[in-house]
């Protein structure tokens, strides 16, 4: 996003995002892990952070549960980010996935231009 100033007033102008941070999370440490190593081996990501174990609770069919999950963070290009939805969408182990697409409205030219490198959608 880029702010502008004119006469005492700020322009809110959208840019277009050339990073996505999709957001997951998983049952186990186990199932996190595969599916960032699945996304990394056909190059749909650049790099995924999973997170230790943390508490959530939800409503699930009815009942308030709560657990123990593991949440991921995948960095991709913004030109690959429905692919990758797509792809944790169709093997996510979870019925109801929670799965959170996150424009990067800036980022680091260095961090940008490696995880360009990294994605490549003819692999």
């Amino acid at each position: 996003m880029v702010i502008h100033r004119y006469r005492g007033y700020l322009f809110f102008l959208r840019t277009a995002a050339l990073l996505t941070l999709i957001y997951t999370t998983f049952e186990t440490h186990q199932d996190a892990m595969q599916m960032a190593k699945n996304l990394l081996e056909k190059r749909l990501i650049a790099c995924a952070n999973i997170n230790p174990p943390h508490t959530s609770l939800y409503h699930w069919k009815g009942t308030t549960c709560e657990g123990q999950e593991v949440s991921a963070l995948f960095k991709t290009t913004a030109a690959m980010s429905e692919e990758v939805k797509g792809y944790v969408e169709q093997t996510h182990p979870y019925d109801c996935p929670c799965i959170v697409v996150l424009e990067a409205d800036d980022a680091s030219r260095s961090f940008l231009s490696w995880a360009e490198e990294q994605v490549n959608p003819d692999v």
